[in-house]
């Protein structure tokens, strides 16, 4: 998202999110960055463009009262006509 551009992420976020892109790779995955107006929608379009058709996304650890106006699993929940998701408690 705008707000997530890498020049204003602090420095050990942008380790980590190098590290598990690196991690990624080495696993077989083909990491690829993409960018949009907000992280649920550009995951449906790239699910789209690719045909890929069950998405697995993590359950969220933010509080609950962070999350009343919507997470990213509500948004890709409400949004995701044609897709399985499969949610990872980690």
């Amino acid at each position: 998202t705008p707000l997530e551009d890498l020049t204003r992420i602090d420095a050990a976020t942008q380790r980590l999110l190098s590290k598990n892109l690196e991690l990624a790779q080495q696993l077989g995955g083909i990491p690829m960055t993409f960018r949009g107006q907000d992280v649920a929608s550009t995951i449906l379009a790239f699910a789209r463009e690719y045909a890929i058709k069950i998405l697995v996304v993590g359950k969220s650890r933010r509080p609950w009262y962070k999350r009343l106006y919507g997470s990213i699993l509500d948004h890709l929940e409400r949004h995701a006509e044609g897709f399985d998701i499969l949610i990872a408690d980690v």
